[in-house]
């Protein structure tokens, strides 16, 4: 069924044209009746007109795969295919490598940690460190050792520190810029600047730790200073506990929320038939 060829005819100046804007309201009965659904895992390239095609054996019925899953922009509600995802990445941040480079959040980094200690090695962990384990159950119901607890906590950042700064050459810092303090040559820490004027910088997601030292460098891609005080303004986590946590970025967030899309939900092709006639009924009224 054309989607489009079903909607009302209005005059817009002068002329006879579909109101695309109308809108319809299905029978919620079925949106949450569960057995008019299946799930089903998208593949690569696999766009709504050839699952439509494969399964409805008509291509148009494109719209009833949006529908199933609550599609209201075609284009970025939609699982995107790794060239167009791509493109989506550089628009937005301006390059893949731009959003691979900037950090989203810290996460809990157990799915990646298979590791077991004995119970000897997690009785001398301290205290705040054990939550971070779970113990695991040998077929006597003994404990034989500890494997990491899976629990998926997210947080915005890491740690958020104040400077005090005095600039010593170029111009100024800015918002968004990342930021390395050098002992000479050596990296020493570094951050992401989230408010900036000529004597203040507040930064976020810290790797390493700033130092009040007239002789370490301060330097963004727009000027360099010297750092004389060192606030915390936040810290997500105590420093002990940083093993237990990973950085990610926008490129991993981006790319995990579109992933989530490729699990869509297929109306049962039992009840296309009546899903179209209500569409009909509802766009007539």
């Amino acid at each position: 069924m054309k989607y489009f060829s079903n909607f009302p005819i209005i005059n817009y100046a002068n002329n006879a044209v579909r109101n695309i804007f109308a809108k319809v309201k299905f029978d919620k009965k079925m949106e949450e009746y569960t057995n008019s659904y299946y799930p089903y895992q998208l593949q690569e390239g696999e766009r709504p007109d050839v699952i439509s095609h494969a399964y409805y054996d008509d291509a148009f019925n494109d719209w009833l795969v949006y529908y199933a899953n609550k599609v209201v922009d075609p284009y970025f509600d939609y699982y995107l295919d790794q060239g167009n995802f791509n493109k989506y990445i550089d628009a937005k941040y301006g390059s893949i490598s731009n959003a691979q480079s900037q950090v989203y959040g810290y996460r809990n980094n157990w799915s990646e940690d298979e590791s077991i200690i004995t119970a000897a090695a997690y009785a001398s962990l301290a205290t705040n460190l054990k939550k971070f384990w779970a113990p695991v159950v040998g077929y006597s119901g003994s404990i034989t050792g500890y494997e990491r607890s899976k629990s998926d906590t997210y947080l915005s950042t890491n740690k958020i520190d104040g400077l005090t700064i005095t600039i010593t050459s170029n111009t100024e810092f800015s918002v968004n810029q990342k930021v390395t303090q050098f002992n000479g040559a050596t990296p020493v820490a570094n951050a992401y600047i989230t408010f900036a004027n000529t004597s203040t910088l507040v930064v976020q997601h810290l790797d390493g730790g700033f130092q009040a030292n007239a002789s370490y460098v301060l330097s963004s891609s727009t000027a360099n200073a010297t750092v004389t005080s060192v606030t915390t303004i936040k810290q997500n986590f105590e420093n002990n506990e940083a093993l237990y946590y990973s950085s990610y970025s926008y490129h991993d967030y981006e790319n995990e929320l579109n992933e989530q899309k490729r699990s869509i939900n297929l109306l049962d092709n039992r009840y296309t038939a009546t899903v179209e006639r209500q569409f009909r009924q509802l766009m007539n009224k």
